[in-house]
């Protein structure tokens, strides 16, 4: 998911800094610079905290008796995850393990005990197989012990550490599971106790972490054998049935979380400690006896789950990820209320009982019959499609009390109708349209925009995407960044198919892929989009996020529809805001409506600790635009801007002092050189119309039937190349000007087209144009506040212009004295002013002076004797490993992108700064 970045100022900075940005990148690396070893880390639970903790900056040795298991979690988690193999029944090999981490990170901060087996010795004491009780011991206890003394060994010479063990709540209360299995988890937690004083002389901590049962492979496997009969879906219900704490689950990442907090310094005063994640499972009883006015049908059907729970008896795997036996739970569990079902809306009820209806429409949504929403949402009133009935419909019905059983036009007097039928919470894992989503595995190779010649050690990721006819799919743009191969994977399917990006939307964060195997498309039916929601809508996100390999549901509702702040492109479109769970993994899922249909792409979530459940979803108004531009173009062209900074009007005295009739239009501030915009409108105008909708004085213009939305939610629903038509008043009188909207021509881009940055070697000095990646690679302390001020607040004067910087120095006898150079803006070669890179290149070679002057900021100068540079440049490549003097792209001729008759003064171009105060007020916004 996504952390937002922008060109606003100090203050719109710092609150996009608050966006996560790993679809699927973390806001606070709580691990920074630590060391951890995990055991039983190859799937389930410990894959999920390895993952975890790399996220938040550790490296992480994954420790697993399974090889190849192991080796692939290893690779798919990426360059700071290490693979050692380990079976912790010997101590030679635990001994190994922790001395492996030592000897590769020099160090071991985290020793995570986490492996483990179940057990499917006999329930009753008196038929207990004592062999199989020692073999299960071996592992879960001994094991345990051996990872604390072999982690002890290292940690108390440097005096700090952390230990963390899996435990379970079978030790925390019996009945739960096996005397085995029980006793084993007991004892975790006893020998946490044991130690924690000896450990505490050290400065080492010790804390234990029980969970409550979890769905993972191994116990959906396990429990299996108990229930053949019975499908996965059931056996998770089963499972989900017994959860005290209604409408939520426990999950590998809780346990995931759990562990980050013992690891971190933000529990540097826990110890002893067992942290206990069951919902409140284990903390009470209840009688379970029916409300008085429940009738005799619901307490039939209290007695039915709870007979059925008890049922509910075997055992499971906490070995490489789970943490929990199959529960023999002696509690209903429907505590005090009816099960879900029973507050299903008479109407659907109704439906869903009732004699067969007409099938859904099986029309795929490809390039000819894909429903285009933008130029619909033009219209600003109604812009969901809905008739004014309809609303007055919608606005009189009781919404139901229930999450996720509210129905457009449902409720008292108003009769539940749909052509489509309806999607009910308790089927939802049948519903035909989850079919269409799939899970995409991309390796990512991104450039290293400090050594620029070179790229970085790939990585592997997971992401969502989803079918919408013609043999393509969508997904988050984010997630086939830099790819040099995507496969993607549906649902119930073992083969992986490699799938071609056909376009990236960076602004919109979209891409569109194609799979060419006609065996993909066997039996697929496409997703249907829907309208633009509305507020307090239901909607699902569907998608493969981490915690598990198959697909994952949440559900949630329609927070907020606004212009939203994309972290991906650096842009601000329409967005969804919902509160549903939208973890990494998820990036790329569509999300649903209750119809079933698509209404949007969920793509990142916002983190803070003064918020939770925040995520966001790429509406269909814009996946609408995005696929239009490429119907229209055959590729990406992007959304258009004014460029031009505007300011609010809300102050009478500034409306009558710029003659400014009424409550209306916004101020023209600044001007961007590169925009159409400039040769129609002046600075000091006031826009009071764009294509005849007025512009209110806070910037808003009317949306739907009762809203008002950003002004600039207009001009994204326009196309490059299209003609708008702006009502502006100057010097008092009103005036009709018409201008080509283009996209905006970033003096220092947020993304390199083509993937690879240019670059050009002069006798050792490495000069690259100055980027957003780049600066993120060299963080923001290395670049300089004068640069930092440029790359942030400059126009670009014309189409092409680039700061051009000296990245480093390569140190070599014909450089001496300039070793120290980096990040340093090189302004004039032999006094002449630099464009871009490409200008650089072409003077430096048609360059006939003895000396090569260059001059950068503060009038320093940089000297080299031409022919002495030239000829150390092959020496200098052949000492550094470098392929060549200069990227590929400066072979080309160089074209000059500034005519002659333009002036070229230092003045006129690459320095036209926009004031910090500009961005950090909030009645200045761009359009």
């Amino acid at each position: 998911m996504l952390r937002l970045a922008s060109r606003g100022g100090l203050k719109s900075r710092a609150l996009l800094r608050n966006f996560n940005k790993y679809f699927s990148t973390h806001v606070e690396r709580k691990l920074e610079g630590k060391v951890a070893l995990i055991t039983g880390a190859a799937s389930g639970i410990g894959k999920e905290t390895a993952a975890k903790f790399i996220n938040n900056g550790a490296k992480v040795v994954i420790a697993d008796v399974q090889n190849q298991l192991g080796q692939e979690t290893a690779s798919e988690l990426g360059p700071n995850a290490s693979f050692v193999v380990c079976d912790v029944t010997k101590e030679s090999d635990v001994s190994n393990a922790v001395d492996f981490t030592v000897s590769s990170h020099g160090q071991l901060d985290i020793m995570y005990n986490n492996a483990g087996i179940a057990c499917r010795t006999p329930r009753t004491i008196a038929d207990l197989d004592l062999d199989a009780f020692d073999r299960v011991m071996a592992i879960n206890v001994r094991g345990v012990i051996a990872g604390i003394k072999h982690a002890a060994r290292v940690m108390i010479p440097r005096k700090t550490g952390s230990i963390l063990c899996t435990a379970s709540v079978t030790g925390v209360i019996g009945g739960l599971a096996q005397p085995t299995y029980s006793t084993t988890k007991s004892c975790v937690i006893g020998i946490m106790r044991s130690v924690t004083a000896e450990l505490s002389e050290h400065g080492i901590r010790i804390n234990c972490v029980s969970p409550f049962a979890i769905p993972t492979p191994f116990y959906m496997d396990e429990i299996k054998l108990h229930y053949p009969e019975l499908e996965p879906e059931v056996l998770v219900k089963m499972l989900r049935h017994t959860s005290e704490l209604k409408g939520a689950y426990c999950e590998p990442i809780d346990v995931a979380n759990a562990a980050l907090f013992l690891a971190s310094d933000d529990a540097k005063y826990v110890s002893g400690h067992n942290l206990v994640i069951d919902g409140g499972f284990t903390s009470y009883k209840s009688l379970n006896f029916p409300m008085p006015d429940q009738s005799i049908f619901t307490l039939l059907h209290c007695i039915n789950m709870a007979a059925a729970t008890c049922c509910f008896s075997a055992g499971t795997s906490t070995g490489n990820g789970n943490s929990f036996s199959f529960l023999t739970s002696h509690r209903p569990s429907t505590s005090l209320r009816p099960p879900p079902s029973l507050f299903i809306p008479k109407a659907i009820h109704q439906k869903s009982s009732s004699s067969p209806h007409h099938p859904p429409s099986q029309k795929a949504v490809g390039k000819q019959n894909f429903i285009w929403r933008s130029k619909d949402e033009r219209h600003l009133a109604n812009k969901d499609g809905r008739s004014s009935k309809n609303e007055t419909e919608r606005s009189k019905s009781p919404a139901f009390k229930f999450s996720g059983l509210q129905r457009k036009g449902s409720g008292k007097g108003a009769p539940f109708e749909s052509k489509e039928p309806q999607v009910e919470t308790g089927i939802i894992e049948d519903a035909t349209f989850l079919n269409a989503v799939v899970k995409v595995f991309c390796t990512h190779t991104a450039p290293d925009y400090s050594l620029p010649w070179q790229k970085q050690r790939q990585f592997a990721s997971t992401g969502s995407a989803f079918m919408i006819g013609d043999g393509k799919l969508l997904t988050n743009a984010h997630c086939v960044e830099h790819g040099t191969q995507v496969k993607v994977k549906r649902r119930g399917d073992d083969t992986k198919y490699v799938a071609k990006v056909l376009a990236r939307g960076v602004e919109c964060d979209i891409a569109l892929l194609s799979v060419e195997s006609k065996d993909f498309w066997r039996g697929a039916e496409p997703l249907r989009f829907g309208h633009l929601p509305h507020l307090q809508d239901a909607v699902t996100v569907v998608g493969y996020p981490l915690g598990g390999d198959t697909i994952s549901v949440t559900k949630g509702v329609v927070s907020r529809v606004e212009v939203t702040s994309y972290a991906h492109g650096s842009s601000e479109l329409l967005g969804i805001q919902i509160d549903a769970a939208i973890n990494p993994g998820n990036s790329g899922g569509p999300a649903f409506n209750d119809d079933g249909e698509c209404i949007g792409v969920a793509f990142q979530v916002y983190r803070s600790d003064d918020v939770e459940n925040i995520g966001y979803v790429i509406p269909t108004t814009v996946v609408s635009h995005f696929l239009e531009d490429y119907e229209r173009n055959g590729k990406y062209s992007g959304f258009p801007c004014l460029g031009v900074l505007l300011q609010k009007l809300e102050n009478p005295a500034l409306r009558a002092c710029l003659r400014v009739p009424s409550n209306e239009g916004v101020l023209v501030r600044k001007i961007e050189p590169t925009s159409d915009v400039s040769n129609v409108v002046k600075e000091g105008d006031v826009i009071v119309s764009f294509d005849g909708v007025r512009v209110g004085c806070e910037g808003t213009v009317p949306f739907r039937s009762s809203e008002r939305i950003a002004f600039r939610y207009l001009i994204s629903q326009k196309f490059t190349g299209d003609v708008a038509e702006l009502g502006i008043i100057r010097a008092g009188e009103l005036l009709k000007v018409q201008a080509v909207l283009k996209p905006r021509v970033h003096l220092v881009p947020y993304h390199i087209e083509g993937g690879q940055p240019s670059y050009l070697i002069v006798a050792g000095l490495v000069f690259t144009p100055l980027s957003e990646p780049l600066i993120e690679e060299e963080c923001e302390d290395t670049i300089g506040l004068k640069l930092l001020i440029k790359a942030r607040y400059s126009f670009a004067k014309f189409e092409g212009e680039q700061i051009v910087i000296l990245s480093q120095v390569l140190a070599n006898e014909v450089n001496i004295g300039y070793e120290d150079l980096s990040n340093e803006q090189v302004l004039k070669l032999n006094g002449t002013r630099i464009k871009n890179i490409h200008h650089l290149a072409h003077l430096v070679d048609s360059c006939k002076d003895k000396y090569l002057v260059f001059e950068f900021e503060d009038n320093f100068l940089v000297v080299l004797e031409r022919e002495a540079a030239s000829s150390a440049s092959s020496s200098i490549l052949i000492d550094y490993g470098i392929p060549a003097k200069r990227s590929s792209d400066l072979l080309e001729p160089y074209v000059d992108s500034i005519g002659p008759d333009e002036a070229t003064d230092q003045h006129e171009f690459g320095d036209s700064p926009v004031s910090n105060s500009e961005f950090g007020y909030d009645g200045l916004l761009w359009a």
